[in-house]
C-alpha cells in the first residue's frame, strides 16, 4: 500500500493553547496521553514508516498539520501530515483564541473554527489531497458547499502543503 492511514477520533498533533511561555494544553486529545503518543511516533520513525496519514476529527476546528516525534524540539522529524475536520453543526473554541495560539504551534498549517462542513481526502500513488469542504451556514438547510482549502502530501515527502 501507498498510504498508512491512522484514523482516529481526534487531534493527534500538540496543541499549546496558551501563548507565549509555558504550555496549556487539551488533555481530551492525544495531549492527554503523551506517552502514548511518543510511543506510536517513536515507532514511526524508527521503523521509517513513509506516506503516514492521520484523519480525525471531533474537536469542532478543522486544523491541518504535520505530527512530530517530538514537537518541544523543533529539529524534531515530522512522520506523519494529519487532517483533522470540523464539524457539520457544533461550535468550537473562538477563532481569536486558535489564532494567538498558532505562532506556539509551527507544526499546525491551518485552524478554523468559524465554518462548519467536512473533509475530503483523496488518495493517488503520487499525492493525497484533503479539500476542506464548508456549508454556508448550518442552520439553513439549502446552504451552499465549497472548498475553504486544499492541502497535498506528495508520496515519499513527509508533511503537508497548501495546495
Amino acid at each position: 500500500a501507498r498510504w498508512n492511514v491512522i484514523v482516529q477520533q481526534t487531534m493527534m498533533a500538540q496543541w499549546d493553547f496558551k501563548p507565549g511561555p509555558g504550555q496549556r494544553i487539551w488533555t481530551d486529545a492525544w495531549d492527554g496521553y503523551p506517552a502514548s503518543r511518543a510511543r506510536l511516533t517513536r515507532f514511526l520513525a524508527e521503523r521509517k514508516i513513509n506516506n503516514t496519514l492521520v484523519i480525525g476529527g471531533d474537536i469542532h476546528t478543522n486544523a491541518v498539520g504535520n505530527v512530530k516525534v517530538d514537537f518541544d524540539d523543533p529539529t524534531s522529524p515530522v512522520v506523519a501530515s494529519e487532517i483533522c475536520g470540523t464539524s457539520i453543526s457544533s461550535q468550537g473554541n473562538s477563532q481569536a483564541e486558535l489564532d494567538a495560539a498558532l505562532p506556539d504551534n509551527p507544526h499546525i498549517l491551518l485552524a478554523d473554527t468559524r465554518h462548519r462542513g467536512y473533509a475530503v481526502m483523496e488518495l493517488g500513488p503520487q499525492r493525497a489531497t484533503a479539500a476542506l469542504r464548508m456549508i454556508d451556514s448550518e442552520k439553513t438547510r439549502t446552504s451552499t458547499v465549497s472548498t475553504q482549502a486544499t492541502f497535498t502530501v506528495q508520496a515519499g515527502r513527509p508533511g503537508v502543503q497548501k495546495a
